[in-house]
């Protein structure tokens, strides 16, 4: 009797333990949407692993007695400006909202959020296997996509591994911050339709307000000719697209002495941001009520500053578009 006490006493005196990771919800997410990544996936395949083998061929044909240019050329050249254009920046912004909007769809119907509420599965764990889930869509296939171009460069027998690393830290950062970015606004809704419409105001907003306060003053404050580049060059940080959008924001100069990397600390800047959204979004979600699914703001201490915002943007575009609208000049 005395040892089926103490049994019973140190039962009740355990902890139970916080998993913050559950591998069946985590594989279950990824089979489930594996048209997204796999979609993803493709895109990259055509513009680097099978450019290069076109490459290759062409070489192996040499049909213009270069002796290996063109895959030099490809190496050294072609996959470098692939992280120095706007192809990385619009795909991870596309898939970044689609694969936010993919794994935490959960959250936007009733009969789903009840349902996940109801798993022996705590909070912690749930959001932690979808947003790593959802980042698998982007960061796996990139890897993989590097590892091919590194293998058909391997068999053009020219590996320039400066270009292939950077346009990883490229690729890799901005998936990881657009992505973020996506769940975040995600947790501030409880409509799907209203995610992206959430997420496309944010990556604009501080440029949008900062338009629209500039062009107020020039209107009414005589003399007023612009704001200081200082506030111009911060607005440009709190606009993802414009700052990343920008030629000279990542780019690799292929030199005969090796090769100059510009841009890397930019990225950098907006990894060590998603971090902080990441973390926010992780207590978001811990303290979000489920009834709130089909809410457009499912947060009721942000409802305020929502209404008040939307109010005041389209006041100063409103009255914008009616003074360009009478020429400036005032209805008679």
């Amino acid at each position: 009797r005395e040892r089926r006490r103490r049994e019973k006493r140190e039962v009740k005196e355990m902890k139970s333990k916080k998993w913050f990771f559950d591998l069946t919800v985590y594989k279950k997410t990824i089979a489930r949407f594996w048209p997204l990544w796999a979609a993803y996936f493709v895109i990259w395949l055509i513009f680097l692993p099978l450019q290069g083998l076109m490459y290759l061929r062409m070489d192996a044909n040499d049909l213009n007695g270069f002796g290996g240019s063109y895959m030099e050329s490809f190496a050294r050249y072609t996959v470098a400006s692939r992280a120095g254009n706007e192809t990385i920046l619009m795909l991870a912004m596309l898939f970044g909202v689609l694969g936010a909007m993919a794994v935490f769809s959960h959250l936007y119907n009733a009969r789903s959020a009840n349902l996940f509420g109801s798993l022996p599965i705590r909070r912690e764990g749930l959001f932690v296997s979808h947003y790593l889930a959802g980042l698998s869509f982007t960061i796996v296939p990139n890897l993989a996509i590097f590892l091919l171009t590194l293998l058909v460069e391997g068999l053009g027998g020219y590996v320039y591994m400066d270009g292939l690393l950077f346009w990883l830290a490229v690729t890799c950062g901005e998936c990881f911050f657009f992505y973020t970015l996506a769940v975040f606004c995600g947790m501030f809704t409880g409509h799907i339709l209203a995610l992206p419409a959430f997420y496309g105001i944010f990556n604009v907003l501080a440029y949008g307000v900062y338009f629209l306060v500039e062009t107020v003053f020039r209107k009414f404050y005589y003399g007023f000719t612009g704001f200081s580049s200082a506030s111009s060059g911060v607005v440009a940080w709190l606009t993802p697209i414009v700052r990343l959008g920008r030629r000279t924001a990542t780019d690799l100069w292929v030199t005969e002495d090796g090769c100059r990397i510009f841009g890397l600390e930019n990225v950098a800047v907006y990894v060590a941001a998603a971090v902080v959204l990441a973390a926010g979004s992780f207590f978001l979600y811990r303290a979000r009520r489920l009834e709130s699914a089909g809410d457009v703001v499912s947060v009721k201490c942000m409802r305020p500053v929502f209404q008040y915002g939307v109010a005041f943007c389209a006041g100063l575009a409103l009255g914008m578009f009616t003074t360009a609208f009478l020429n400036g000049e005032e209805p008679t």
